[in-house]
């Protein structure tokens, strides 16, 4: 069975701009077929809601990878 990961992230920058590292918050499986509407989801939106109220300035937004080993982004911060 194949999965769809999903995790809450932010991108940590030197002063520059250059990527030093990903911080990560939290990850879930989900199976593909109940992607993107699974039953999980409520909960990792709020906890991206909240990541984001508690740090609003940090970038906290969702990312996604399947079978590939590239993480997408799937939301911007608000």
């Amino acid at each position: 069975m194949t999965h769809t990961t999903i995790r809450i992230a932010r991108p940590i920058r030197t002063s520059q701009g250059a990527l030093i590292r990903t911080e990560v918050l939290g990850e879930w499986f989900v199976r593909p077929e109940e992607w993107p509407n699974s039953g999980k989801m409520p909960y990792i939106r709020q906890q991206l809601v909240n990541a984001q109220a508690e740090e609003p300035g940090l970038d906290w937004h969702l990312e996604t990878r399947g079978t590939d080993v590239s993480w997408h982004r799937q939301e911007a911060a608000r």
